[in-house]
């Protein structure tokens, strides 16, 4: 049974909008192991050491957003705050590979903005890549 609760993301406390999301491009990597060390013994046999924590990393595209849209999106992220300069963001989000959620601490890496059109006083932004990496 799934314990999915009807959201992907839940950033600081508020939950993302999957009208900011392109879900076919959704990327969740959750758990990544990471190596201490890792060898070959003489006779070849992998021998390696795991660290205990394991981040996860998120990772999607907007569709197309209007100037609006993207303000309140960079402000979930919380990413236009001075005073959060790591771009650090508590981050929960439903771990496929345990059909459950799971929160931590991640960061927002640099986010890109292209302009798509400008009608009169509007702007209209193309795709942007969001990324959270746990720390």
């Amino acid at each position: 049974m799934s314990g999915f609760a009807g959201y992907l993301l839940k950033i600081n406390g508020t939950v993302l909008p999957t009208k900011f999301i392109k879900l076919t491009t959704y990327d969740a990597t959750p758990n990544q192991r990471i190596e201490e060390s890792a060898d070959r013994s003489a006779g070849g046999v992998l021998i390696r050491s795991t660290c205990e924590h394991t981040p996860s990393k998120i990772e999607f595209n907007t569709p197309y957003l209007k100037g609006d849209d993207v303000a309140q999106l960079v402000s979930i992220l919380g990413i236009n705050s001075k005073s959060n300069l790591k771009r650090e963001a508590t981050v929960e989000f439903f771990c496929p590979d345990t059909q459950t959620y799971q929160a931590g601490t991640f960061y927002v890496p640099d986010t890109h903005f292209s302009i798509y059109s400008v009608d009169g006083n509007e702007l209209t932004y193309m795709p942007i890549r969001v990324a959270l990496i746990e720390n």
